[in-house]
């Protein structure tokens, strides 16, 4: 029995043994998988915390070019904040002790980005100088690229260093979760509440970790940038869901190779691969490219594929990995304003306009080529190294800079304002100005842009072609006068012959003396309406104010009897306005229209004309209504133009002048005329003239 229970004890004695043991084996499993699940998600921050920085870095390049490239301010709104995360970003890698990055290795990479981002800088600050060629030539610079080689390296080397501790922990923890299992089956009766403590503690740091994986991968959805690794011996590759996404593939169909990944692309692109991936594996230059794929759907996106080669101890390739980001709408944003810019500099350099930009204090900032040769100078060149005073080198009058500057303070900007100025060999010239005023942000003015049109040969040709008016004025009225005094001696003699040979000369004679008095009588009328009608055509050199009331008396008073005649009733306003113009032209204008609607009367009808006004904002509309015979459509188009008759002159005497010379006058006056009129309905003339208002403002 001793024995038994010797044994048994021994078995209890053993069983306890084995218990603490298991107890104290399974709590320090647990607790080194708890430090190495630390060490995991301390490893995985470190990862992030690398790939974000690289990913600042190449959006740093990126805005940097987008701004040479285009001179977009807008590129670089962000670039001194991703500096300063970069910084931050270092700054919580030597805080994050857990991942075991060494701090030499830190150090060297904070000095490293530190100098790249210093050379970044530099170049924008060369770019901003001297231009792009000089800029990209300063980014070129042996020293540059050295930095910028050896930052690679050195995130390709700290990266590759958590990506082992990443896989070895893992490893470990896989490792260490089989010996729990195995653990908390032998001691499930004994400790399930430990076990189920123990599991809970567990998942919660599992379910850290997979949140912290799908952050990351978050964070690479919406940076649109895949990650992928190539393994040298094995020729397998391993792509990000964010990768497979970007070329269109499903992870579960696409058989995933080194030739199918270069099917995406075409062949001239696939050369540049193969080639790039060679020189870089050589060490001959970094793994950065831009290219084009297809992906499955057919579409194309515009890709930036940059990679690091990985290295064992022999310093033999053994892979690589890397990065792809859709840029395909910057790439098109960058093409947009490329071609926008061609465009704008072709429209710059070949206008026949000058067209330029100036400060407040009148020194040119841009100038094109054709403004250049309005001035005289053989090049933009030279007129933006000649001109260092605008007000004294090119205005005739300086003052009128002054001016013009005041109007263009006043209302914002001017339109064909018309001004001498001087060429280089000071000759004057005309031209005609647009110009409008650019402000800044906070409202004030930056400078002033415009265009100039070179009218000088415009207004030597107004001018010989008012000469030629005046000279055509003075002729036609000696030509009228001295040719009414002949025609009224024929007209008057053929009267003479008629009353006093009248019983001797025969019914044949009679007819010969009538028909040639007629003739006379109407070339008569035709002189005098030709008068009148180059009379209308000149613009009165004055204006003064003209009661119309006085005018519209004249015309009642004159044409009382053929109004007496024709039974004729004209209703007149009892207001009528006052307006700008000249006494005589509006008298001949109101005497024309109503002395036409009682030639063109309907043979059995009272002729009935009725003169209204209204008044608009800036003008007054006239209407001269009758009830005459009316105008067909197809015929209206043909009344104000000269000698077109309507009708035979037996029937409407009249020379075809009088609405033409209506249509002068309104015109010349600022104002238009229309029709409307229907056959055996009467006709309407509408007319407007400027408010005296509109100027006396002007």
């Amino acid at each position: 029995m001793k024995k038994y229970k010797k044994q048994i004890y021994l078995f209890l004695m053993v069983s306890l043994i084995i218990v603490m043991t298991g107890f104290a084996v399974l709590f320090y499993n647990f607790r080194k998988q708890e430090i190495l699940q630390e060490h995991l998600i301390a490893v995985t921050d470190a990862l992030t915390q690398v790939d974000v920085l690289s990913s600042n870095l190449l959006q740093l390049e990126s805005d940097k070019r987008g701004y040479q490239l285009t001179g977009d301010s807008a590129f670089l709104a962000s670039f001194a904040t991703i500096k300063k995360s970069c910084s931050r970003i270092i700054a919580a890698l030597r805080q994050n002790s857990a991942a075991g990055t060494g701090t030499m290795e830190l150090k060297k990479l904070d000095s490293l980005v530190q100098l790249r981002l210093a050379n970044l800088d530099s170049g924008l600050f060369v770019f901003i100088k001297n231009g792009l060629a000089p800029a990209v030539a300063f980014m070129q610079l042996k020293n540059k690229k050295d930095t910028r080689e050896q930052l690679s390296v050195q995130l390709a080397e700290i990266t590759t260093g958590l990506r082992k501790k990443l896989k070895d922990n893992t490893g470990m923890i896989n490792q260490r979760s089989s010996r729990n299992r195995t653990s908390f089956l032998i001691l499930a009766g004994f400790y399930i509440l430990l076990m189920f403590f123990a599991a809970r503690r567990f998942t919660r740091a599992q379910k850290k970790v997979i949140e912290t994986h799908a952050r990351f991968k978050e964070a690479q959805r919406i940076a649109k940038i895949g990650s992928w690794e190539w393994d040298f011996a094995s020729g397998k590759l391993v792509w990000s869901q964010e990768q497979y996404r970007l070329f269109g593939q499903e992870r579960s169909s696409f058989n995933l190779t080194y030739t199918a990944y270069l099917s995406h692309l075409s062949a001239n692109d696939q050369q540049l691969l193969r080639e790039l991936v060679k020189d870089a594996i050589e060490g001959k230059t970094v793994f950065a490219v831009e290219h084009e794929i297809v992906r499955k759907d057919g579409t194309s996106l515009r890709v930036f594929e940059q990679g690091t080669v990985l290295f064992d101890v022999l310093k033999r390739p053994t892979g690589m990995f890397g990065t792809t980001q859709d840029i395909s709408e910057r790439f098109k944003t960058e093409q947009e304003l490329r071609l926008t810019k061609t465009k704008f500099k072709a429209i710059f350099d070949n206008t026949a306009d000058g067209i330029y930009q100036s400060t407040k204090d009148g020194k040119f900032i841009i100038v094109n080529e054709s403004m250049a040769a309005i001035f005289g100078y053989a090049s933009a060149a030279e007129l933006l190294a000649t001109v260092t005073d605008i007000s004294s080198q090119l205005y005739a009058d300086p003052e009128e800079r002054k001016t013009m500057t005041s109007l263009i303070k006043a209302n914002g900007h001017i339109e064909n304002h018309e001004m001498q100025m001087l060429t280089k060999s000071r000759q004057t010239i005309w031209v005609s100005a647009n110009i409008r005023i650019i402000r800044d942000a906070a409202g004030e003015i930056s400078y002033f842009e415009g265009t100039l049109e070179d009218i000088t040969m415009r207004k030597k040709a107004e001018e010989e072609i008012l000469e030629l008016n005046r000279n055509l004025d003075q002729f036609a009225n000696i030509t009228a006068h001295d040719l009414q005094e002949p025609i009224r001696m024929v007209s008057g003699f053929l009267g003479l012959l008629h009353k006093k040979y009248n019983d001797i000369i025969d019914e044949q004679g009679q007819s010969y003396i009538y028909r040639a008095k007629d003739g006379a009588d109407r070339m008569s009328i035709l002189i005098k309406d030709l008068l009148e009608y180059s009379r209308s055509g000149n613009t009165p050199a004055k204006k003064v104010l003209v009661d119309l009331a006085t005018v519209l008396d004249l015309v009642d008073r004159d044409l009382s009897i053929a109004m007496a005649d024709t039974g004729t009733i004209l209703r007149i306003p009892v207001e009528l306005p006052v307006v700008l113009g000249n006494q005589s032209a509006l008298y001949r204008l109101f005497l024309n229209l109503i002395s036409n609607a009682i030639k063109f009367r309907k043979k059995d009808t009272i002729p009935e004309v009725v003169l209204s006004v209204i008044g608009r904002e800036n003008e007054w509309e006239f209407t001269v209504a009758d009830n005459g015979i009316g105008i067909s459509p197809e015929d209206q188009s043909k009344l104000f133009k000269a000698f077109q008759r309507l009708h035979r002159r037996e029937e409407y005497p009249g020379t075809g002048l009088g609405l033409v010379t209506c249509k002068k006058i309104v015109e010349n006056l600022g104002g238009k005329i229309w029709i409307k009129s229907e056959p055996g309905k009467g006709t309407t003339f509408h007319f407007t003239l400027c408010k005296v208002m509109e100027y006396e403002t002007a």
